[in-house]
């Protein structure tokens, strides 16, 4: 695996954005306050799942139904499959923390 902008730093193993969503990351605070958030990102590319299928949610797609250009999602998401991970934790909830001796 390459180290890009998203990969964890954490310890977990997790890429950066899935940290965020479950909390086990700061979201960064630092410059201009963004535009598009990760909520965001995943409530689009849930609404274009729930209305022209699975198939259709592209980053593209997804930035098209957010009036945002494609490349600025992958500041928030590095991959289509990570968008995947991401939308399938928003419909099944957040996780289990995990026990103390792992963190």
């Amino acid at each position: 695996m390459t180290e890009n902008s998203s990969a964890s730093s954490g310890g977990t193993g997790l890429p950066a954005s899935i940290e965020a969503a479950w909390g086990l990351r700061e979201r960064p605070v630092k410059g201009p306050k963004p535009g598009l958030t990760l909520d965001r990102i995943v409530d689009a590319a849930v609404s274009v799942a729930a209305s022209e299928g699975l198939p259709a949610v592209s980053m593209g797609r997804v930035a098209k139904e957010l009036g945002a250009s494609t490349m600025s999602l992958y500041r928030y998401v590095s991959a289509k499959e990570e968008l995947y991970v991401l939308m399938q934790e928003a419909a099944m909830g957040a996780p289990e923390p995990l026990p103390s001796s792992v963190c």
